[in-house]
Formats: structure tokens, sequence, C-alpha cells
């Protein structure tokens, strides 16, 4: 017989329960990328900022226009021969702002009815321009405005914007701009001066080397980042600040010269006011321009004493060592000052303007310091740059005052720059080779035992 199973052994076993479905996580939604800015955003941007340094650069150009307007009728009030009236009053000080930024001028009055240029622009006139400009500038980067390109980009325009306007209005005067050497000479004021006035707004940084992106320029050995480039540099920067040295020495020689020989020549100086207009007014006017043109008169003296000389309505320059103009000058203050031709006993003084630009040189040259090579090649760079430095200050000093014999008045500026470069490398070699004579004899005193 067989045994029966128990019923809880033959029961079935309880099949657990599935699980329940775990809930997939959701999915994070992808952040979409953001759009890249397009150029009419970015402009957009930098509108307000740009229009702000325009206005920046323009209010700078109208207080400088302002200054001469209010000058020049100061002058026409007071003047007993009124006859232009206001309105050809303004256009002279919209011509003589333009003339400062060394645009030339065209006049039209003439005796023989013919167009008569004027290109000779006061130097210390030119001053003014120059100034506003760079705290236009400055003023303009400290403010935060935009970055340096915007600030730069928006004074330069906003200036450029009221020349434009102030030569349209001077077209209609006696003195009319020329519009080629507008464009070229006022540019040429206006854009570096804003750029120093921005770079004096940032602390005058000094340019990092290797500039960004300069893969070609690193084939030059004077744009290396490496030890090699800053040599390079360095060298190049101690020839630029030697000869920069001689050539302000070299103008205030001139201004020396010029003086000396004001005073020298006191009496030709004061009949020469009353032989130019009557009236305190118009005296006071020629004073007022012949100081303007004292930096001019400092660039001329320097070429009277090196040799070459300037031109004063005559194919020949008058000079040291030149016959030069021997008839009459026009009655003007600083004119009256011009000796003679030929080289008087009182001429030789002139000789003090190449000396000191040499002595100037070796000085600046010793003070770098290395062996008696080193300080000659210094001497020698620093002549080439202050040649270069002398024919620019005789670029912007000479001019135009009429045509014909009077097409070029001042010194001609690649004799000067030659003649400037021999002058300071002869000088400065002899006075170099002299101090270290000097320096080695004294070391070789102390050395020797004493008796």
């Amino acid at each position: 017989m067989t045994r029966s199973t128990p019923h809880a052994l033959t029961a079935p076993l309880p099949v657990p329960a599935a699980p329940p479905p775990v809930p997939a996580p959701a999915s994070e939604p992808v952040p979409e990328p953001a759009p890249a800015p397009s150029l009419l955003a970015g402009a957009r941007e930098r509108a307000p900022a740009f229009g702000s340094c325009m206005l920046t650069g323009a209010a700078a150009a109208g207080l400088g226009l302002a200054c001469l307007a209010v000058l020049v009728l100061a002058l026409w009030s007071s003047s007993p021969y009124p006859d232009s009236g206001p309105q050809g009053a303004l256009h002279t000080a919209a011509g003589v702002w333009l003339l400062a930024h060394g645009a030339d001028l065209v006049r039209t009055d003439t005796l023989t009815g013919a167009a008569s240029p004027v290109g000779l622009t006061p130097l210390l006139l030119a001053v003014l321009p120059a100034w506003l400009v760079h705290r236009a500038g400055r003023d303009a980067a400290r403010s935060g405005r935009g970055g340096v390109a915007t600030v730069w980009s928006g004074v330069v325009a906003g200036y450029l914007l009221v020349a434009v306007v102030a030569a349209g209005y001077a077209s209609g005067g006696d003195l009319r701009p020329s519009w080629p050497s507008g464009g070229v000479w006022i540019p040429a004021l206006v854009g570096p001066a804003a750029a120093a006035g921005i770079w004096t707004a940032h602390g005058r940084p000094r340019p990092t080397w290797p500039p960004p992106g300069s893969g070609r320029a690193a084939r030059f050995p004077l744009l290396r980042g490496d030890g090699r480039g800053a040599a390079w540099r360095k060298h190049v920067w101690s020839g630029v600040l030697v000869g920069w040295t001689g050539a302000l020495v070299l103008v205030g020689a001139g201004a020396l010269v010029v003086g000396a020989s004001l005073l020298w020549h006191g009496d030709a100086v004061r009949a020469s006011f009353p032989g130019l207009t009557d009236g305190w007014s118009g005296q006071f006017t020629v004073l007022l321009l012949a100081l303007a043109l004292v930096p001019n008169a400092a660039v001329w003296a320097a070429g009277y004493g090196l040799g070459p000389g300037l031109l004063l309505g005559s194919p020949v320059p008058v000079g040291l060592l030149t016959s030069g103009y021997a008839g009459p000058l026009p009655p003007f203050p600083l004119l009256a000052a011009v000796p003679g031709g030929g080289a008087g006993w009182a001429s030789w003084g002139v000789l003090v303007v190449p000396l000191a630009a040499g002595a100037a040189v070796a000085w600046a040259a010793g003070r770098l310091g290395g062996g008696p090579w080193w300080v000659a090649l210094r001497v020698l760079e620093g002549a080439v740059w202050c040649g270069a430095l002398a024919g620019g200050f005789a670029v912007v000093s000479g001019g135009a005052l009429g045509s014909g014999a009077l097409a070029h008045v001042g010194p001609v500026w690649w004799q000067l720059a030659l003649s400037a470069m021999l002058w300071t490398a002869v000088v400065g070699v002899l006075f170099a080779a002299r101090a270290l004579f000097r320096s080695g004899a004294r070391c070789d005193s102390r050395s020797s035992p004493r008796p």
C-alpha cells in the first residue's frame, strides 16, 4: 500500500510576484548652444560708446576753434581798419585754425590777383590742437566708454568731422584751405595725439613681445620674443634716445642763438613793428605771430649754425658759409634778426649749435656705459637718429609764403639732416674719445704706486 503525500507537500509553491517596473529616469534637456553674436549686435553695443567718444573729439575741436575765433574777433574789433566785417574775421579764424594743424592755405586777395599759397605753420600755435586732442583721448579712455579701438576711432572721427565743417566754412573767405594738404596733415596730427592720450590713460604700458599673432613678425630679429630680440630692441632704443637728446639740444641751442640775435639787432627789431601796421592792436598781432614762430626760428637758426643755412626768398641759402640773400628782407621782427650775408666775427658764435649737439650725443652715449668701441658705436647711431629728427623738424618748420622765390621758406630738410648727422658724429666721437682718454688717465694715475 502506497503512502499518501501530504497536502502541504503536494500543493504548488507560490510564484513570487514580479517586481514593479522601475520607471526610466527622465532624460535631462540638453541646453541649446547660444547663438553667436552677430556683427550687427556687436555694432549696436558699441554704438553708444562710439557716439560718446565722437562727441568728446568734436568738443575738443570746437574748443580750439572757439579759442582762436575769440582771439581773432578781439583783434578785429580793436583794429582801426575793420574792413572785412565779422564774417571775414570768422573765416580768417577758421583758416588759422586749419593752418595750426599743418594744412596749407591759399590766399586770394593778392595785388596781382593770382592765388598765393601760405603753408608756413607756426609751431607754437600747433601745440593747442595737439594738447586738446591728447586730453580728449585721455578723458575718453579713463571714462571706460569702450575699448581702445572704439575710443581712438570715435575721438578721431569726431575731431575730423569738425575739421571738415571748418574747412568748408573757410572756403568762402580770403584764406581758403587746400583740401589735399588738409587731408594729409590734419589726420597726421590728430591720430598720434589721440593715441598718446589713450596710452597715457592706461598708465603708459610697454608693449609685450612678441605681439599676439605675430608669426611672420618673428622672422625679424628686432621683433622676436627671445633674448636676442630683447637685446636688439634695447640697442635700437638706446640709439634713439641718444639721437633724441642731440636733436633737442640742437633746437635749444638754436633758440639761444635766436634770442641773442634779437638782442643784438634790437633797434632793427623795434623798427619793424611800425613798418608793418599802425596802432597797438596791429602791433600786438604782429607780436603774437612772432611769438608763435619762435620754434620755427629755432630750427632755422640750427640750420644756419650747421652750415646749409635757410632759404629766405632767394635760391642761395643764407648761412654761415654762404653769401645768401643780400637784399632787404620784409619788415618782420624775426627777419630783422637775420645776419647779413657772409660770416662776420659775431656770426661765428653760432658754432655753439653743432658743438652743443655733439657734446650732448657723446654725454648720452657715455651714460649707457660699455667699452670705448661701444660708446663710439652708440655715438654714430645717435648721430644718424639726430639727423633724421633734424630733417623732420625742418619739414614741419618750413613752408611756402608765396610763389616763385617764396615757394619755400626755411632750411632744406635733407641738407639739414645730412649736416646734423655729420656734425654730431664727428664732434660726438671727439668728445667721447676725450672723455675716455681722461678717464683712462685718471685710472692709471690712481693705480700707479706713490713714491
